[in-house]
């Protein structure tokens, strides 16, 4: 992956969530004296960093010779609209023909990079209408807007005419505490965060020279000037939750980054093999959300995303398409029970695996079933000895399998036969170690690991065996005394599609109830909130989804990230990403200021100088495409960014 504009805020967010992905990331800056890059500073020793210019084309194109690059990441840019009044040809030469030079560069090198330009609200300037969406006609109202709407025609003019993915990002102001000073919600924050520490002239200073904050004042220009301000950072079940991988389902302390896990690919609707790029342990922020129902139960903090379908009000009913929103979001429409009813909403289930069969023999699965469930083992002095009993009179076809089955793999054994008809089939040294090199220790009665990564046929096998020998068709029922060997058939009976319900009987023997495979779907009978400052554990991977096991209860779920998500799409297109509320300056001044308990009106002055010639707005973006195609959602609201940039200033200036 390739980032321009790697040291800004955008820039040094996106190298952070490919670092996380397990991506190689590099970044393109500018020949500088100054090395110390505050925002990469945390990862600048993951990330290969190489010298280049957005006004020098050579340099542009031997970086991306260097690299090679399957994506391409255009987020440089002279990126403060004030400014551009200031030095509108620079403006251009960056913005503009800058990202131009980049674009080309790429298709140059290599048409089937991906390509993607950072494109910007400001292109709506004087609004044709609100909100604004991918088909609101553009109308620039100062140099940076017209210089961003160049490039961002330049971006869709190569997608049409060299068939090249190439995908824009209209990003609505999205703020950080990696923000530069120069930005007003910077300034103001800065502002209050000085104020609260009686900071009464700033050392840092404004486009005119000047201290941000002088004589315990920050000016400003338009304070009803109104803008749609999101996030620009934008997961997690609790360490009692596994997630499964073709090693089984696996605990926090037993997955590891490079690991093959199963999850859901909503695109397909179906369960894939995924790696694991990056795990993660992150704190739960004082709640934990709960969710359950037949054979599913999910418990996972506030932004854990989920995948679900709501059913249509009409009364010819349908589903909608799969939407995705965080597990508060949908602890919410859950609780409003005049829109509900249990049936209205709908999870995805694991179905659909298909893998390839290993290099090992189908009868081999069949036998591994019988003795998973009807084995015994001998270990004296002298010999490990493997038996399999099975009645011939009760059960004859499946006597019958065992003994084409032990006859295709020519294993030495005897037998011996009880008077009620039950026959023990017991193996010689020889083939007894053989038997048990296929599993992981001498406990017959655990699942191998390896199995879980063989192919769904071979799996199917292996089940069917396994309810043969302990099992009722009639009921989709697995018995067992032994607690982990059910948890392991279920394990096997998730990959392979069934929703499955777990139940210890009043005798102490477990069962696992299959659910019919045609039911695709699990639906949320149960919910709740809890109360909880405890741990939390995810991965991250391409798919973006884990499937989990909770007590039992499997789940799928997810989360998501705006700019890479647009990179993989089938087809490439343009997404506006924005939160759909719009707040005044006014209004980030009244928030800013609260948050450090002190009123606005005395810090804040209006200097006419920060007045732009020409004012846009409102901006207002509708999101409603990447939420449905990306499953994009905002993750922070206008008070917890403000909130989170005031209290990042003072930490700085403590």
């Amino acid at each position: 992956m390739l980032i321009t504009g790697i040291t800004g805020q955008d820039g040094s967010y996106l190298a952070e969530f490919l670092l996380d992905k397990g991506y190689q990331v590099t970044g393109l800056v500018r020949q500088t004296s100054n090395l110390a890059y505050v925002n990469i500073a945390r990862i600048q020793h993951n990330l290969n960093l190489i010298q280049a210019d957005l006004l020098d084309p050579v340099s542009l194109r031997e970086a991306i010779q260097k690299v090679e690059p399957e994506e391409v990441y255009n987020l440089a840019s002279q990126s403060h609209p004030s400014e551009s009044f200031r030095q509108p040809i620079h403006t251009a030469e960056i913005t503009a023909l800058g990202a131009h030079r980049v674009l080309d560069a790429t298709h140059d090198v290599n048409p089937k990079t991906k390509f993607y330009q950072a494109s910007s609200s400001e292109m709506y300037g004087w609004v044709k209408e609100i909100p604004q969406d991918e088909e609101t006609p553009f109308n620039p109202a100062n140099p940076y807007a017209a210089a961003k709407l160049y490039a961002h025609a330049m971006t869709k003019i190569y997608r049409a005419s060299y068939d090249m993915f190439a995908v824009c990002g209209i990003l609505f102001n999205h703020e950080s505490p990696r923000r530069h000073l120069g930005f007003v919600t910077q300034k103001v924050t800065y502002a209050a965060a000085c104020a609260k520490l009686g900071i009464k002239n700033s050392e840092h200073l404004n486009e005119e020279g000047e201290p941000i904050v002088k004589n315990g004042k920050v000016a400003l220009g338009n304070l009803a000037a109104k803008r749609d301000w999101g996030f620009a950072g934008d997961y997690c079940v609790d360490l009692d939750t596994s997630i499964l991988s073709t090693g089984g389902f696996k605990y926090y302390d037993q997955l590891l980054e490079g690991d093959i896990v199963l999850n859901y690919n909503s695109k397909t609707n179906q369960l894939e093999r995924d790696i694991v790029r990056k795990k993660v342990l992150l704190d739960s922020g004082g709640k934990m959300y709960v969710f359950k129902g037949r054979g599913f139960k999910l418990r996972c903090s506030v932004n854990h995303r989920i995948y679900y379908q709501r059913k249509s009000l009409s009364s010819k009913g349908g589903w909608s398409d799969w939407k995705v929103c965080s597990a508060e979001e949908f602890y919410n429409m859950l609780k409003d029970l005049k829109l509900r009813t249990k049936y209205d909403f709908r999870l995805p289930h694991t179905q659909g695996y298909k893998n390839k069969d290993v290099k090992v023999l189908s009868n081999w699965f069949k036998l591994l079933g019988f003795l998973l469930s009807e084995g015994c083992v001998y270990d004296g002095n002298r010999s490990l000895r493997i038996s399999l009993s099975q009645s011939k009179v009760v059960n004859p076809d499946v006597y019958s399998d065992i003994n084409a089955c032990l006859a295709s793999l020519k294993l030495s054994y005897r037998t011996r036969e009880r008077i009620d008809g039950v026959v023990e089939f017991v193996f010689n040294a020889a083939s007894s170690r053989q038997i048990i090199s296929y599993f992981d220790g001498f406990d017959i009665h655990r699942m191998p690991r390896w199995v879980y990564g063989a192919g769904d046929k071979q799996l199917g096998i292996l089940l069917k065996a396994m309810m043969d020998g302990d099992g009722s068709w009639g009921s989709m029922t697995y018995v067992s005394k032994r607690k982990d060997l059910v948890f392991d058939f279920q394990t096997l009976a998730t990959i392979l599609g069934y929703r499955t319900i777990l139940h210890q009987r009043k005798s102490g023997v477990w069962e696992c109830v299959l659910v019919a495979i045609r039911k695709k779907y699990s639906y949320v009978t149960e919910y709740g909130l809890e109360k909880s400052e405890e741990k939390v554990w995810c991965v991250t991977t391409k798919n973006g989804t884990i499937v989990t096991n909770k007590d039992g209860g499997i789940a799928v779920s997810g989360n998501c990230e705006a700019m890479w998500l647009m990179m993989q799409q089938d087809k490439p297109d343009d997404f506006v990403i924005a939160t759909g509320k719009t707040h005044t300056i006014r209004d980030l001044c009244v928030e800013a200021f609260l948050h450090v308990g002190l009123g606005w009106e005395e810090y804040v002055v209006v200097d006419k100088r920060f007045i732009r010639p020409t004012e846009t707005g409102p901006l207002i973006g509708d999101a409603a495409k990447a939420r449905k195609q990306l499953g994009w959602k905002p993750k922070v609201n206008f008070k917890q960014l403000i909130s989170m940039m005031v209290d990042a200033h003072l930490a700085r200036l403590k």
